[in-house]
């Protein structure tokens, strides 16, 4: 029985490829931790420069956050460019945006090298203003258009202000047009990359959790059922690294963002961002010959709300202004990204380890063409190849711009440990079936699930991370940390990093017995 039940997404119809787990001791060029899109990027891209590739994961391809994605493929970032240049200068948020051309350029070669099925179309992009503004927000926005459109210029993509709808039924949109971004079906795209690394004598292990990673001329990595693989060379691509303490987790925020789909009529070719904040966005695909309008956003920090059916709620109200012949919602899903504090992801070597352990994270919303970027860039610092790019990417910068962000949200980090000394008066017994809640008797406190049987799985809620309090995610099931965002299934099993290791399980006292359940306020969604 899954007594997780966590959310179905519009691609899980569609069975990635599955591998055994390590069985022996086994030795390579290059082993790449996480079988998500950056790693199988990163892992083909060096198996074309002749290396030895082993890739990892503990669950199944593509089983993580890959399987939760919008799957937009775009130069358009989650920061503006006119931002970029602030943090990080002209010259370099125009190698920026040229790294992610060539991204999508690759990505688009690779599918026709392979002969890959995905249902990838080039396609404008549109960052619009909602019509819905009032006037004086609508001149903020439009003075915000503006000003990144000139930015797009200068960092050499080209853009314009048009006026269109998303739909015959729609208001017309003032936005700024970007041409060239595109889509594909996530799982059809990985499951035509991993034949290709098949093909070229890559292998591929799941279900295989690596317990350590031992830095060296030759990196040890050890698994769960006492295997060891070592490596030249290593890359770490779990989303979120597994791989250091906090060199890298002070500057990224881990977000769950929310997602919906619906079958709907022809709307206009194109992807859409609106200027909101949090922003919203839009799609369209098809499964099963069937048209769908995939719809995103109303995002938050992991582990600090947990209102998602009013975030689904005011996602579907939105979508409908623009699409009113949209159906009824036949997915609902969430996912989590990691936003960095200065616009862009980290790549490069990993801080706290040797020279040749490598880490891609911090890819926020767009991580199909983030990746890509990563992979290209990993390629040739493990090839020893100069890149300009490297100090763009590097892990261990530090932007000066960016410390009021940085600054910001470790101070919401910071106030999660209050969590250790709240609490008020409940009873056990008041868990629901299918529900969680953190239970605190005396200095205890955990993490107690209650299954639909009535039995009490409980863990320790302390995260083995960082040792933040964990929340009950209703929504998708799971123990999730407010601090650096890692995961837990309901009964303690890891799902997401930066921690590496399972909650461990305790006991607590009986239903008959008064605890304490730990509360968080919920700030309520505007409107």
């Amino acid at each position: 029985m899954d007594i997780n039940r966590p959310t179905k997404s519009i691609w899980m119809g569609s069975e990635a490829p599955r591998f055994s787990e390590v069985t022996e001791n086994l030795s390579c060029d290059v082993a790449v931790i996480g079988a998500g899109v950056a790693g199988l990027l990163a892992a083909y891209k060096l198996l074309q420069d002749n290396l030895q590739v082993v890739v990892i994961d503990d669950g199944k391809i593509a089983g993580a956050q890959t399987q939760r994605t919008t799957a937009h493929i775009t130069t358009v970032l989650d920061s503006r460019y006119y931002e970029l240049e602030a943090l990080h200068g002209t010259d370099n948020a125009r190698k920026v945006a040229q790294s992610h051309n060539l991204a999508i350029d690759w990505l688009e070669e690779i599918i026709e090298s392979e002969k890959i099925s995905c249902q990838f179309t080039r396609l404008p992009g549109y960052l619009f203003i909602d019509p819905n503004s009032d006037a004086a927000k609508n001149k903020e926005k439009q003075e915000e258009l503006d000003r990144e459109l000139a930015a797009l210029a200068r960092v050499g993509l080209d853009g314009a202000i048009v006026e269109n709808a998303l739909s015959d039924f729609s208001a017309q949109i003032t936005s700024i047009k970007i041409e060239n971004q595109a889509q594909f079906h996530i799982l059809e795209f990985l499951t035509g990359v991993v034949h290709a690394i098949n093909n070229m004598g890559g292998k591929i292990f799941n279900h295989c959790h690596i317990t350590e990673i031992k830095d060296g001329d030759k990196v040890s990595l050890l698994t769960n059922n006492g295997r060891t693989i070592e490596a030249a060379n290593v890359v770490v691509a779990t989303n979120s690294p597994i791989s250091n303490w906090l060199a890298i987790h002070s500057k990224v925020a881990a977000y769950r963002t929310y997602a919906i789909g619906a079958q709907c009529g022809e709307i206009a070719d194109g992807l859409y961002w609106d200027t909101e904040e949090p922003y919203h966005y839009i799609r369209c695909q098809k499964i099963d010959n069937k048209n769908y309008i995939i719809v995103g956003g109303e995002d938050h920090r992991t582990g600090q709300e947990n209102d998602y059916q009013l975030r689904f709620d005011k996602l579907e109200k939105w979508a409908r202004r623009f699409i009113p012949d949209m159906g009824p919602l036949e997915f609902q899903w969430s996912g989590q990204v990691y936003e960095t504090v200065d616009g862009l992801p980290y790549i490069g070597h990993d801080p706290g380890h040797t020279k040749n352990v490598y880490v891609a994270t911090g890819m926020s919303g767009v991580g199909m063409s983030q990746s890509a970027v990563a992979a290209l860039l990993l390629s040739d610092l493990i090839a020893g190849k100069e890149n300009s790019l490297q100090s763009i990417y590097e892990p261990t910068r530090v932007t000066i711009g960016a410390a009021g962000e940085f600054l910001k949200e470790n101070i919401s980090t910071a106030s999660q440990y209050f969590e250790h000394f709240g609490n008020v008066a409940a009873e056990l017994s008041d868990i629901a079936p299918g529900e969680g809640e953190v239970i605190s008797k005396g200095l205890q406190k955990a993490a107690v699930f209650r299954a639909e049987n009535g039995s009490a799985i409980s863990c320790t809620a302390v995260c083995p991370h960082m040792k933040a309090i964990v929340r009950w995610n209703s929504l998708e099931k799971s123990w999730d940390c407010p601090a650096h965002g890692s995961r837990f299934d309901s009964c303690g099993k890891v799902l997401d990093g930066p921690a590496n290791n399972d909650l461990e399980a305790c006991e607590i006292a009986g239903d008959d017995e008064q605890v304490s359940i730990l509360t968080t306020q919920i700030a309520p969604l505007e409107g």
